[in-house]
């Protein structure tokens, strides 16, 4: 997309970096180049971070627009590992500043699209330090609300395949959670010398994202810390929620993850349905805890829980009922007419009183025995009452 020359600066005395961008018709960019140029020197120019490629100034001569820039010597990370990854003391160093960059793009609303390692540099300060560069922000987009990903004429993605994230594919709506996408394979292939969607082929690739398949980071780097490796596999989650919210979070959760502070999810509003009362049945008192014996037969009382508390259900009692203070009221009786305690539970009919009002009565019927015995018994006692009655008149 462009080419960048040493050059040197005749007015300040300095050695600079020049860049042109290819013209159009090379690139396949679906916008002049003098456009693209422009929008990256005014992304570049708001940046004041020493992790940030600094603009000096956008010009232009007979051959077109070019950016001054300030001239990084140093390696890409590309190149860096080739030789090995790094160690985990290495890799703590360079991840924390490559997120300050990206904290400071935040405080922008600005997206880079294209992280990826060569786009990141390494270079020694008079001190002996290491110094992360952020690099070639000719993607990048100032954007308030979530953008798309940008294509070239011929419908392709502006990005590297082993570095773009799942939305980008998908032409869905893009925030600074797609570059934290971006960054984490970085920081995959940091420790790996592999990113971790990487396929045989691009189609292989671009499936291996969308169906999020990678070997998890702690299985290859064991000596890596377990919240470390967690924080590191969040970067790089499927779904852009499941990700930190920005870089600054990141940030502060790889700080976190570093002083051994377990990440605790966040508690979502939707994670609590609404409190809608729900009848359930459940016998009534504690289950029995002794051996099983035969089914009752008799009703089984039943309890409906709902949200104002438990209801007891059951079968409509046929028979007498009986208080907690004693039997109930007594049922009268067919023939007698009087109040007795029976114990039937057939139907209950009616019939005429002498007083014109209905009598309930019971079915229960007197042992047919009795009866005989009962008549017996009044026959003897009046053949008694008579003898005593003829004995005491008739000698009179």
């Amino acid at each position: 997309m462009s080419a960048v020359y040493r050059a040197y600066d005749t007015v300040m005395g300095r050695e600079v970096a020049l860049k042109r961008l290819l013209p159009v018709e090379e690139t396949n960019l679906n916008e002049a180049s003098s456009e693209s140029l422009a929008r990256e020197a005014t992304a570049l120019a708001c940046f004041q971070h020493p992790n940030v490629v600094t603009v000096f100034a956008i010009e232009e001569d007979a051959e077109g627009p070019f950016v001054v820039m300030e001239l990084v010597e140093g390696e890409d990370l590309h190149s860096i590992m080739k030789s090995g990854a790094l160690s985990w003391e290495d890799f703590s160093f360079v991840a924390g500043q490559c997120l300050e960059a990206l904290v400071a793009a935040c405080d922008l609303n600005l997206l880079h699209r294209d992280i990826k390692p060569g786009n990141i540099m390494l270079t020694v300060t008079p001190s002996g330090r290491f110094l992360v560069k952020l690099l070639d922000f000719g993607l990048a987009k100032f954007s308030q609300q979530p953008s798309v990903q940008t294509l070239d004429q011929r419908g392709s993605f502006l990005g590297s395949i082993d570095y773009i994230a799942p939305e980008q594919l998908e032409l869905r709506p893009l925030d600074q959670r797609t570059d934290l996408y971006s960054l984490g394979c970085v920081f995959y292939y940091m420790l790996t010398q592999e990113s971790p969607f990487a396929g045989g082929n691009p189609a292989e690739t671009s499936m291996n994202h969308l169906r999020h398949r990678c070997k998890p980071i702690g299985e290859i780097r064991t000596d890596l810390p377990p919240l470390v490796a967690d924080w590191l596999m969040r970067l790089i989650s499927r779904g852009p929620s499941d990700r930190p919210d920005n870089a600054r979070e990141a940030l502060k959760e790889f700080h976190q993850a570093l002083q051994g502070i377990p990440f605790v999810y966040p508690v979502k509003e939707d994670d609590f349905d609404e409190d809608i009362p729900v009848a359930s049945m459940a016998p009534v008192g504690p289950p029995a805890t002794g051996p099983l014996g035969p089914r009752a037969t008799g009703p089984v009382t039943r309890v409906i829980r709902t949200a104002s508390g438990p209801i007891p259900v059951g079968p409509r009692a046929t028979g007498p009922v009986s208080s907690a203070s004693g039997p109930g009221p007594d049922l009268p009786s067919i023939r007698s007419g009087r109040h007795s305690h029976m114990a039937g539970t057939g139907p209950v009919y009616c019939r005429p009183s002498p007083s014109g009002r209905a009598e309930k009565k019971s079915e229960a019927n007197f042992p047919e025995g009795n009866w005989r015995w009962l008549a017996a018994g009044l026959t003897a006692v009046a053949l008694l009452l008579g003898l005593v009655f003829y004995l005491s008149f008739g000698r009179g």
